[in-house]
């Protein structure tokens, strides 16, 4: 196994941060279409859709940061997100390294 790159650190620093700034964002989107109670009434589902993409940037962020990602599965407070994201390290899935691009 080798070891990660002080660039591929910073990069998936940056991209952590990228997704908590999403998070942010979407919330604040949230936000502002529920102070129209219409907007409630009418669009409580897609309201809880966009809840649910803020929790998921931010609990994606908070693995792509960590230290030891897998590790940290245990950590995801979406269930099934963490469900999701078990079976890809699941035995049987291979979890050689791999090398991507040219």
């Amino acid at each position: 196994m080798t070891k990660t790159s002080q660039a591929s650190l910073r990069l998936l620093g940056g991209v952590a941060e990228i997704l908590e700034e999403l998070a942010s964002e979407v919330e604040c989107l949230g936000e502002s279409l529920c102070a129209d109670p219409d907007v409630i009434v009418r669009h409580m589902d897609q309201l809880q859709g966009i809840d649910l993409i803020a929790q998921t940037a931010r609990q994606l962020g908070m693995l792509v940061r960590s230290d030891n990602p897998t590790a940290a599965l245990d950590d995801v407070r979406l269930e099934a997100l963490r469900h999701r994201l078990h079976t890809l390290v699941l035995p049987g899935n291979s979890g050689d390294m791999v090398t991507i691009g040219a």
